[in-house]
């Protein structure tokens, strides 16, 4: 849906708004609909009607064999190539991008490829860790497990980045956190309206 985390901040009450845009947060930068986070400011219902709507809308385009909806995702066949061909950075930044799921029972028998592959679940689940830690509002957890910069922008299944979590788990020292240590996260957006409509849903 290419939401960042201000449209969010957007329908919250909190300073945290203000925060965003101290730290370079684009409150102009619209979604897939057009829709800014300046426009959800000054109407919060149009950010949680817009995500209803489009809950309602991939609920009816999944089937129930579908773990969920990810339209931007790579072909299977783009991925298989990647893999004949070594391309670990490729890989890599699948899994960064929220999408590691879809190197699950692959296998290769190019060097490279093999070893990613092989060392897949000990990276997912420290991305997990991250996310987990994030939730919690466990600063001090999220400094030791962030120890490379992409990681700052490890998304979630549904595309959401640590700074996204923070948000809308009300995590204020760990989103505060995050834009002074990792700058280049205020930005990011997500990739899947359906979760994003779930965290509106809580939060309200």
């Amino acid at each position: 849906v290419g939401r960042s985390a201000i449209h969010y901040a957007a329908t919250q009450s909190n300073a945290i708004y203000d925060t965003l845009i101290d730290f370079g947060a684009d409150p102009q930068l619209g979604d897939s609909e057009g829709l800014s986070a300046e426009a959800c400011r000054r109407s919060p219902d149009r950010l949680r009607r817009t995500a209803s709507a489009e809950s309602s809308l991939m609920m009816r385009s999944m089937s129930t064999d579908d773990e969920f909806f990810d339209p931007d995702a790579p072909s299977d066949s783009m991925i298989d190539e990647w893999i004949e061909n070594g391309e670990v950075a490729k890989l890599e930044q699948l899994v960064l991008d929220g999408r590691g799921h879809l190197l699950k029972e692959k296998t290769s028998t190019n060097e490279a490829s093999k070893e990613f592959l092989r060392g897949l679940t000990v990276y997912q689940s420290k991305i997990d860790a991250i996310h987990k830690a994030v939730e919690d509002g466990d600063v001090r957890r999220v400094k030791s497990l962030i120890d490379r910069q992409q990681l700052a922008l490890a998304r979630d299944t549904y595309g959401m980045t640590p700074l996204h979590k923070a948000l809308l788990h009300g995590q204020t020292n760990t989103v505060r956190h995050l834009l002074a240590k990792y700058p280049q996260c205020v930005n990011a957006t997500d990739h899947n309206p359906e979760q994003a409509s779930r965290w509106i849903k809580k939060d309200s």
